[in-house]
């Protein structure tokens, strides 16, 4: 379900305000347009519903990354975010590429199907900064064979092996710039059987 307010029912609603926030935090994601909601939700009621239309940084990069995103795959959150930074003249976002990415992301394993019905992986932390594990149950009948990273472009720009000898997997991020990236991971047909959306920060 999706949390939204308007920012005269938020300021008319004070008493309420840690509720609307401690109900959108709790909110539990799976796929990538359900995780952009809940961002771009949350850095709502931290600054429009209070009456404050000047982000901290932090909160433009994570909007700009959603705003950057093809919205096939990113969901209604990407229109959300795109109005929310209208006021800086300095964003432009350009659809051109949202075929490729569609593709890529929804014709080649969609990247929001993720394996969460037994909890088979784990992933943390999530936000990173220097360094994230990734902690997976042996299947029998699945071979877990490489984990890959992408920018919010769809480039592929780390790709790892997983060893068959243990079912954890670290890996460091400090080369990374600080942004939005999705992992997946496939087996040994190149099927992605798990993805999640990976934040770092600096």
């Amino acid at each position: 379900w999706k949390l939204q307010i308007s920012a005269q029912g938020w300021r008319g609603d004070l008493k309420h305000r840690g509720s609307f926030i401690d109900a959108n935090t709790d909110i539990s994601t799976v796929a990538i347009f359900e995780a952009n909601e809940k961002t771009v939700t949350n850095i709502y009621l931290e600054t429009i519903a209070k009456g404050i239309y000047d982000f901290e940084d932090n909160q433009k990069l994570l909007l700009e990354n959603i705003a950057n995103q093809c919205p096939y795959t990113g969901g209604t959150a990407v229109f959300r975010a795109r109005s929310m930074l209208i006021r800086y003249p300095e964003y432009e976002f350009d659809d051109g590429q949202c075929d490729s990415q569609a593709q890529l992301f929804i014709g080649n394993g969609n990247i929001g199907n993720t394996n969460t019905e037994n909890n088979t992986f784990k992933v943390f932390p999530n936000p990173a900064q220097d360094e994230v594990s990734i902690i997976f149950e042996k299947d029998e009948t699945i071979l877990y064979q490489t984990i890959s990273l992408y920018n919010i472009h769809g480039q592929e720009v780390l790709q790892m092996n997983i060893s068959q000898e243990s079912n954890t997997h670290q890996f460091s991020t400090s080369q990374l710039m600080q942004g939005v990236y999705y992992l997946k991971v496939l087996d040994e047909t190149k099927k992605v059987v798990f993805s999640e959306k990976l934040i770092i920060i600096k």
